[in-house]
């Protein structure tokens, strides 16, 4: 909650319905974004910002949205934007290893973007920011199954770089008085999902295999336990945090 004396009182409804809304959606022709930008579009106005170094036009193909192709670390491309209600921020260089081989560049992406994306939320008085984080930032805990109490421990640049975006993320609000809410998404699949990517869940690998007349790989015991989130009932997840005043800092969803 803003503090009455905060230089940046932005009024803060505790309910936004997401209907005839500006949205914006970095990231947006990914996997998840693309969902999430069908999910909105025809009730809302949708804009996707996306370099397309993992998304993909076609992702967005009868889908009512307008693709900006460019990067959000772009000052130029973020300063030509109008105002938005709300904000998803979902456009980052997932992954662990990916993180621990190019240790700045997935910075540059997925912190320095993220403080980009929420100083434009600031001087745009864009009231609500839904931010996609990752329960990777819980390291290996052997707590079943994880809540949102439980102590962060990253072991990763990757787990990292979400945990400070995260930080950041309160800071703003409570500074600026943004509505921002971090959501820690768990193992995600479903549509538009490339069962090829070294980023996906096991399910798309083992439909793909399936549907090849393969048998599902399992390693190890077999014994493992992961959490798995269908999308379309991610993204309606990530609605419901837009629309509605968050009494937490991070939500799981998985």
């Amino acid at each position: 909650m803003v503090a009455e004396t905060s230089k940046y009182p932005y009024p803060i409804s505790p309910f936004m319905p997401l209907k005839d809304r500006n949205i914006l959606i970095t990231g947006g022709a990914g996997f998840i974004g693309s969902n999430l930008a069908e999910h909105l579009s025809g009730r809302n106005s949708v804009t996707v910002i996306d370099d397309l170094s993992l998304g993909k036009v076609d992702n967005l193909g009868g889908i009512d949205a307008k693709l900006i192709k460019g990067s959000i670390l772009d000052d130029e491309l973020l300063s030509s934007l109008g105002a938005f209600d709300v904000i998803f921020h979902l456009a980052a260089i997932p992954g662990v290893q990916d993180s621990i081989e190019r240790p700045i560049e997935t910075a540059d992406i997925n912190f320095t973007g993220t403080v980009k994306m929420l100083e434009f939320a600031r001087k745009r008085d864009v009231p609500a920011f839904v931010f996609a984080s990752s329960c990777a930032l819980y390291g290996d805990t052997s707590n079943l199954p994880i809540n949102e109490k439980e102590p962060p421990d990253p072991l990763s640049p990757y787990a990292t770089q979400k945990l400070a975006s995260e930080h950041m993320i309160r800071n703003y609000r409570d500074i600026y008085g943004i509505r921002g809410i971090s959501a820690r998404f768990f193992n995600v699949y479903g549509p538009r999902q490339n069962p090829s990517s070294e980023y996906s869940a096991v399910i798309p690998k083992f439909i793909s295999r399936c549907l090849n007349g393969k048998a599902p790989v399992i390693y190890g015991t077999g014994e493992q336990t992961r959490d798995f989130i269908y999308v379309k009932d991610l993204v309606k997840a990530l609605e419901l945090l837009a629309e509605k005043k968050p009494n937490a800092d991070a939500v799981n969803l998985g």
